[in-house]
């Protein structure tokens, strides 16, 4: 994983951490595929915001 990372302000939004359990490989599955974005997008090799953003927009697709 990327050492880059980025610090997502939430405005004063109150938020929760969530700890979840993945599939070891699943991980590295993600883990090459978010090192490629930031080689194209430097500042987004972050795994954390990236399952974030995954989560919302499966939410807005699956709940609209």
């Amino acid at each position: 994983m990327s050492a880059s990372r980025v610090n997502r302000n939430f405005g004063g939004t109150p938020k929760i951490r969530m700890i979840v359990c993945i599939e070891k490989h699943t991980i590295e599955k993600l883990d090459q595929f978010v090192d490629a974005i930031s080689e194209r997008r430097p500042g987004q090799g972050n795994r954390s915001e990236f399952v974030r953003q995954a989560i919302e927009e499966k939410m807005q697709r699956e709940c609209a």
